[in-house]
């Protein structure tokens, strides 16, 4: 199991200090505990920040979200966090307002996709360049607001989809107008943060070819399936697609606010690997992680169609020239990452399809080893591992998806 290297953080030292520039006035309580069952979010430890804050004898309630660094050396190891962490930080320090001042200056309405930032440090000391246990990331809680995640097991219908593939598409596209109109803009609140996270080399892929055979309909794909996923990924910067991608893109790092059964307005979470690729990394793998088979067998086209128009309309805005952003270049880019999102999207059926275990206690330590190749150490140590530790045990759903993916990548001759 993971060997924690640091107690449950009860208390944020200097935090008036913190929020001295995005909050006035005098902290006079702070309650802090966690937000999440340890191992819920395997890259940090997230607590809920609730502070009494008293300005002019009046006083009032600031919610927050704090992140900070993982609470065991295998994870700081598994998400670089000396890395990533600076990189979170800078995309809302940096890359938001960048993209928000672009946007008024051409009559665009800010971006609203993302919580706000209250501060955020790498350490107590203001020299370091060292991300340490006092590292912290600040947001506000946005559930307070109303948003809330939606069932992982159910996944996102039709119209909340589009509504998802809108703000990506938007996001995305601002980011590539950005710079292809400020290039010096881009290339100093931008660039910086956009050191791409690989993965840890795992000592074999994930063997799908038994679940493909199991099914008549993907049996005579399972060994080119295997063979495609087992490929291993050179990146490569393409123009004029080349953007702002969030690479983790599923239903958990969505947050939505619904009226009337209706979605309508979209937060996307958890820049913690953010990279500069192509935007169908995000796009592919969002569908296929987070849109239930039965909407995606007669909507998929459609919903890649929708994502690209939504992307064109967002550059005419900034008058940019959509001539080399044809629909044939965007198939181009659906093919040359659409076997990394096979893969990618079929390892993390595991965290979001894999059978539901007992809610944790709150703050307390999983029984999942990512260094024990015999399995999980909560008794399926039997049971054959996927890369990093993981069981491999596919139940239905996650048999269920494996072929449709499969299916979808192979007519798209992906795979």
């Amino acid at each position: 199991m993971f060997t924690k290297f640091k107690d449950d953080t009860t208390f944020i030292p200097k935090l008036e200090e913190l929020l001295k520039p995005t909050l006035h006035g005098k902290i006079v309580k702070q309650e802090v505990t966690p937000l999440t069952s340890f191992g819920e979010n395997f890259g940090s430890e997230i607590l809920k920040v609730d502070v009494t804050v008293e300005e002019n004898g009046k006083q009032r309630q600031v919610h927050g979200v704090g992140k900070l660094i993982p609470s065991s050396e295998v994870q700081l190891e598994i998400f670089n966090t000396q890395v990533t962490f600076k990189n979170e930080i800078g995309f809302y320090a940096d890359i938001v307002p960048a993209m928000q001042e672009f946007q008024r200056e051409h009559g665009v309405a800010p971006t609203e996709y993302f919580p706000e930032m209250y501060g955020a440090r790498i350490s107590l000391d203001p020299q370091s360049k060292a991300v340490d246990l006092n590292a912290i990331l600040l947001l506000e809680n946005l559930k307070v607001k109303g948003f809330f995640t939606v069932d992982k097991y159910k996944g996102f219908d039709v119209d909340s989809t589009k509504t998802v593939l809108r703000a990506l598409a938007n996001f995305q596209a601002t980011t590539v107008a950005l710079r292809k109109k400020k290039p010096d803009v881009f290339s100093s609140k931008v660039q910086p943060y956009l050191a791409e996270w690989t993965a840890p080399a795992f000592p074999e892929p994930l063997n799908v070819e038994p679940i493909l055979k199991e099914n008549p309909n993907t049996a005579y794909l399972a060994i080119k399936a295997q063979n495609a996923i087992s490929k291993k990924r050179i990146k490569k910067i393409r123009e004029p697609w080349a953007c702002v991608t969030h690479n983790d893109l599923w239903v958990n790092n969505v947050m939505v606010r619904e009226s009337n059964g209706m979605i309508h307005d979209i937060k996307f979470v958890d820049f913690q690997v953010i990279d500069y690729a192509s935007p169908v990394c995000d796009l592919i793998f969002f569908l296929f992680s987070s849109v239930p088979n039965s909407v995606l067998r007669y909507h998929f086209d459609k919903l890649l169609q929708y994502y690209y128009k939504e992307f064109i309309n967002t550059l005419s805005l900034y008058k940019v020239n959509t001539k080399e952003f044809s629909f044939e270049s965007f198939e181009e880019e659906l093919r040359l990452e659409g076997c990394y999102q096979v893969n990618h999207s079929i390892f993390m059926l595991f965290p979001i399809l894999g059978s539901p275990e007992p809610p944790k206690p709150i703050g307390k330590v999983p029984q999942w080893d990512p260094n024990n190749e015999a399995g999980a150490s909560n008794g399926d140590a039997d049971k054959k591992p996927a890369p990093g530790g993981i069981p491999q045990t596919f139940n239905l759903p996650m048999k269920e998806k494996v072929w449709y993916i499969v299916e979808e990548a192979a007519k798209h001759n992906w795979i």
